[in-house]
């Protein structure tokens, strides 16, 4: 069980973070240095929110599923199997989870010292050993953000190790349990968004109408806040896909900019 809670923190610090930022970028029309600086405090402000909750308890109901139904025991990871994405030029990729992302016109990807920041937590600089063995142990790895200038626009990737195989537990509908909306709720309103609506639903997702995504939509200062997270699986490693912006909900656009690499 602690494994598994260590598990959905790093989901929520994906919505979480996203949130953060996009909130920050909105308030005081910071400028791209500035954004910079914010996203590092936020990202470890939203770690400390998202740790300081009870999973053990909070989550009980839907990992005592996920314990008794898996085919298999809980499987370490291995550093071998597992590789962190790549952003470069106008794409970002990412092997272990087949993904490629092509940035649209007016995006970018946060570059290597932003990305450093935004990491903090864990350290400069990491290879593909390191952010598997910082999952393993609970942190969460920001693997790529990108975002339009004004940073109403974002999306980015957390990693995660569920110490479990994931698909044999049940597949991304593991993370649609009440107690999960209820939490990434309870937690999104720590960090000043209100009335917000959490929801289990659908999106398109590579090309599949009916993939399993957790619905967020709240308010900000007055302007509409809209998320939608969606997984991909790789044995017992999870990638949470955020997709997040204010105002009109271009959610969907955003997820249509991801493809397979193969």
């Amino acid at each position: 069980m602690k494994k598994s809670t260590k598990f959905v923190a790093a989901l929520l610090i994906g919505a979480m973070t996203l949130s953060m930022a996009g909130c920050q970028s909105k308030e005081e029309k910071t400028t791209s240095s500035s954004v910079t600086a914010a996203s590092s405090v936020d990202t470890e402000s939203v770690s400390e929110v998202a740790t300081s909750y009870d999973f053990e308890d909070v989550l009980a109901d839907s990992y005592e599923t996920v314990a008794t139904s898996a085919t298999s025991e809980s499987v370490e990871s291995t550093s071998e199997e597992f590789n962190v994405g790549a952003s470069a030029g106008a794409e970002y990729t990412n092997e272990t989870f087949n993904l490629k992302f092509a940035l649209p016109d007016g995006w970018s990807f946060f570059d290597e010292a932003q990305m450093e920041q935004l990491n903090a937590t864990i350290g400069d600089k990491m290879n593909s050993k390191e952010v598997a063995d910082a999952i393993k142990s609970g942190k969460a790895y920001i693997d790529m953000y990108a975002s339009t200038a004004d940073q109403l626009k974002t999306v980015n990737i957390n990693l995660a190790d569920a110490h479990v195989d994931i698909e044999a537990a049940g597949g991304a509908d593991i993370m649609m349990s009440d107690t999960v909306l209820n939490t990434t709720k309870n937690a999104l309103e720590a960090q000043g968004i209100t009335g917000i609506e959490v929801t289990k639903g659908t999106t398109t997702f590579l090309g599949k109408s009916d993939t399993p995504a957790i619905i967020v939509k709240g308010e900000f200062n007055g302007v509409e806040v809209h998320e939608t997270l969606v997984y991909a699986i790789s044995g017992h490693y999870l990638a949470t896909i955020t997709a997040a912006s204010f105002g009109e909900d271009v959610t969907q656009d955003i997820l249509n900019g991801f493809t397979t690499l193969n």
